[in-house]
């Protein structure tokens, strides 16, 4: 997939801006604070109908004005158009001029994968981000993953909701936790899949942009490994009975998928613990590469890359690396203070005065 052209009206800095973009690289250029990271901020907000800076919307609304747009031309198999209309209302979001009804909708129409300086501090971050990372990108790779994951989030608010009341209705409690099974057996699933899939790349992967000779290994955390359904089914609703006086008392679920995390051990020690900020920064990296080769597979397209100011904060030899490796593939947005790919093939923009201009 390809993003010809960017529209932003009143979005962030940005009163009035008009961007043409090309395949390869697009090396977004400019001082601190001029506003390159506003620039893919929007391109990455029709993703998931959510910025990545803030959970905030009316923030990226211009100071003084009642809305902002975003408008992307993108080109998958045919043209597509994405816009976003924010105001302090809330969102619309429409496909071909068609308003999503969900924002789930908007799922795979839009697939970027994003590398930011806070990277380095993924695998010490709460499991949330990590649970993030995998569902948005199962989700793009299989439509039913997403359905699976809203039903089971649906449910264990429903059960939570139950859990607060004063007198706890057991049988309607019943039927939710029974409807609870099937969607967290299907996820497990898919998170072992994923897991196991990336593992078998990542070394390959890791040494695109590291000569150091590492062995990695991702393991995911959950809370029952049971591939059989009908045991699997056995045991949750055992450890939901168990559980229950303390989740009463919690007025939440203890058990379950929302909990599950995943860790990165490299040469056979947890890298959250024991790896230097450095270290851990090369290896989510790879974990981002590796994904981004899944995707690529299994999609039969290429997701946009996305990096905002990731190069600063590596040496020059790693810069080097990730480039090349990110060469291959169709369309890359670069942000950085200064020409610090200007040596690389690459389309220039330099944002200045609220202006993007391409040299």
């Amino acid at each position: 997939m390809i993003i010809s052209k960017l529209k932003l009206t009143n979005f962030r800095n940005y009163s009035k801006c008009y961007i043409e973009f090309n395949k390869g690289i697009n090396n977004i250029t400019g001082i601190n604070g001029s506003g390159k990271t506003n620039v893919v901020e929007a391109i990455n907000y029709l993703t998931l109908g959510k910025s990545f800076k803030t959970s905030d919307d009316k923030t990226l609304i211009k100071f003084d004005e009642e809305y902002a747009k975003i408008e992307i031309e993108l080109f998958k198999k045919e043209k597509i158009n994405l816009k976003a209309v924010i105001s302090k209302e809330g969102k619309k979001i429409s496909y071909n001029d068609i308003e999503l009804k969900k924002l789930s909708e908007l799922s795979g129409k839009l697939i970027t994968i994003l590398f930011t300086p806070e990277d380095a501090s993924f695998f010490k971050d709460s499991p949330l981000s990590r649970r993030k990372f995998l569902d948005i990108n199962i989700s793009n790779i299989n439509n039913n993953y997403l359905k699976e994951l809203l039903l089971y989030k649906n449910l264990l608010k429903e059960k939570n909701a139950l859990l607060k009341q004063e007198n706890v209705d057991s049988v309607y409690l019943s039927v939710i936790e029974n409807r609870m099974v099937e969607p967290q057996f299907k996820i497990i699933q898919h998170r072992k899949k994923i897991i196991n899939d990336l593992n078998k790349i990542l070394k390959n992967d890791y040494k695109k942009i590291d000569d150091e000779e590492v062995e990695l290994k991702i393991k995911y955390h959950t809370f029952s490994n049971d591939d059989n359904y009908e045991s699997f089914k056995e045991n949750l609703l055992n450890k939901y009975k168990e559980n229950f006086e303390q989740d009463l008392k919690r007025k939440s679920t203890s058990i379950g998928i929302h909990h599950d995390d995943i860790e990165m051990y490299r040469n056979g020690r947890e890298i959250n613990l024991y790896g230097s900020q450095g270290q851990n920064r090369i290896a989510v990296l790879a974990l981002k590469i590796s994904m981004l080769d899944l995707l690529k597979e299994r999609i039969h397209d290429e997701p946009i890359v996305i990096l905002d100011d990731v190069l600063s904060e590596l040496d020059i030899e790693h810069q080097t690396k990730l480039i090349k490796c990110l060469k291959e593939f169709e369309q890359v947005f670069i942000t950085c203070a200064k020409d610090e790919i200007d040596e690389i093939d690459s389309t220039i923009y330099v944002v200045k005065d609220n202006l993007v201009i391409r040299r």
